[in-house]
């Protein structure tokens, strides 16, 4: 499926980081961006209708940026959201 937003057209590349041979995607100027609203509309869209997502109950965000990107979408989808730590986080 094409979608009208590409958000990996907003999503700064940083080759060869943390080592040679790795690409770090840099979502902080994806969420920066102008487009970051309508992306996450997108997504809620995409998510709600007509899809295995359909009757989603609550939106699950893994640390760090799975706190940003799923606060986003459960505040577009009228849903509750739920922060998840790793294992082993120094946070309880």
């Amino acid at each position: 499926m094409k979608h009208k937003y590409q958000p990996t057209k907003y999503i700064r590349t940083v080759p060869d980081y943390p080592v040679a041979g790795v690409n770090f995607y840099d979502m902080n100027s994806l969420f920066a961006s102008e487009m970051w609203g309508c992306i996450v509309e997108q997504m809620a869209k995409d998510m709600e209708y007509g899809s295995v997502f359909e009757h989603v109950t609550h939106i699950v965000g893994i640390e760090s940026r799975g706190f940003v990107v799923g606060q986003a979408l459960a505040s577009e989808m009228l849903k509750p959201f739920v922060m998840v730590r790793k294992a082993g986080s120094k946070y309880p």
